[in-house]
């Protein structure tokens, strides 16, 4: 898969990359993986050193707003596709967090969204708004690896951090 490739160079260069994983649509068994960009991520973990939470720095256009989010999309971003300036960039935060109060339900079944083991929102920057509705994933969405972790660090660091006093 070539999102893989994407992240492999990022943990040889960095010591870590980030995945992604989503369904392309609600109860479509297709799945769609992406290699999350390092400068564009954060996420913190908790005391057995998994994510519990994950955000994203989205830089989209109005069109691709439009066109993902719809009638949710927000009024300025619409009328800016309307009167065609289609190319504008917004700032969008993707963020996915674990549900500790989650019930414990079948996954087996389907679970509504808002009650799903793993919650995820898009908020605009520029409105410090929710856009659309809070969604859910059954399981962990976002795969982090770390080449090698320091005990005093959530971070990795690669081999090619390791070699930079010889590089030098």
């Amino acid at each position: 898969h070539n999102e893989l490739n994407k992240a492999y160079l990022d943990l040889v260069s960095y010591g870590m990359a980030y995945v992604l994983l989503e369904e392309t649509g609600e109860m479509s068994g297709e799945l769609n993986f992406t290699s999350v960009p390092l400068k564009q991520s954060y996420f913190e973990e908790g005391a057995d050193s998994q994510p519990t939470h994950f955000y994203q720095q989205l830089h989209w256009t109005s069109s691709k707003c439009v066109d993902k989010f719809g009638d949710d999309t927000p009024e300025f971003i619409k009328t800016q596709f309307e009167e065609g300036r289609v190319t504008e960039n917004h700032e969008i935060v993707f963020a996915i967090w674990l549900r500790h109060d989650a019930p414990d339900l079948d996954p087996g079944e389907p679970i509504a969204p808002e009650l799903r083991r793993w919650g995820y929102s898009y908020i605009c920057v520029k409105d410090k708004a929710f856009i659309g509705k809070e969604g859910g994933f059954y399981e962990r969405p976002c795969f982090i690896a770390r080449w090698l972790e320091a005990s005093d660090s959530k971070f990795g660091m690669s081999p090619a951090s390791r070699a930079m006093g010889d590089i030098l």
